[in-house]
């Protein structure tokens, strides 16, 4: 199946609502990526009498309009093969261009919304694990629109973003993402932030008696060597590692935890 290049004024946009004046990533985004990267992967349409209607790449348009391009790359819906280009195109980007993790997760969830693939169908034919795949697509739903921004310009890694993805309360991202940013704080730090603020109500019982018991540590051992300390937080497990500088420090520390339990 051939690209095909269609003069502007025949693609129309027919009951769409532009996903990006919600907020979730910024118009300007989209135009410095194609300014930097050129397209990654072209619109799709369907062809109707005398013109296009667009079915998915509505932020590329417009971002192609602001860029002032009169002919657009395009794939047309009904044409065989159409899902294999976009997919094809995907895969290419990935390996040849620094694709932000929200750039990957936009094309995606586009490919998933235009041709009906299940997250499975579609990880397998991107050669990645269906969690993973998962990752990306729930991120652009469940982080606030800032912190999308902030894995966006790399300022958060995906890591990160994976971590505030169990934090249901979007203001509650926005601030440990501050956090992550003003701090330079870890993943395994973020996480342990995430989990202390989460409501109790989203807890296991095993969460509740971790949050509790670092809590107290964290009271016990005071400033300090509190920043000596990490604590990475499972549903089941949790570790404990503790900096020190010799025998007296160490021995210091345990006393200071135990008095803490």
């Amino acid at each position: 199946m051939k690209l095909l290049m269609i003069d502007r004024k025949k693609i129309k946009i027919e009951g769409y609502r532009l996903r990006f004046k919600s907020g979730r990533v910024d118009i300007e985004d989209m135009v410095n990526s194609i300014k930097t990267h050129g397209l990654l992967c072209p619109i799709v349409v369907s062809k109707k009498n005398g013109y296009f209607q667009l079915i998915a790449g509505e932020r590329r348009l417009y971002a192609m309009d602001q860029l002032g391009w009169e002919k657009i790359p395009a794939i047309d819906k009904d044409s065989e093969g159409g899902a294999d280009i976009l997919i094809k195109g995907l895969v290419e980007n990935i390996v040849r261009l620094n694709l932000s993790p929200l750039e990957r997760a936009m094309a995606m969830q586009e490919i998933i919304e235009t041709y009906k693939y299940t997250q499975e169908e579609l990880a397998e034919k991107l050669g990645i694990d269906r969690t993973t795949a998962s990752h990306f697509l729930r991120m652009i739903h469940i982080l606030h629109p800032q912190v999308l921004k902030y894995v966006h310009e790399s300022s958060i890694t995906f890591g990160h973003a994976k971590v505030l993805m169990k934090l249901r309360d979007q203001e509650a991202q926005i601030k440990i993402a501050n956090r992550i940013i003003n701090d330079g704080l870890t993943i395994t730090q973020t996480a342990l932030l995430v989990d202390q603020a989460r409501p109790p109500s989203e807890l296991s019982p095993e969460e509740k008696e971790f949050n509790a018991m670092e809590r107290d540590i964290k009271r016990t051992v005071g400033l300090r060597w509190w920043k000596g300390i990490s604590i990475r937080q499972g549903e089941k497990t949790e570790q404990l590692m503790v900096d020190f500088n010799s025998r007296k420090d160490l021995k210091e520390v345990l006393l200071k935890i135990l008095e803490a339990l």
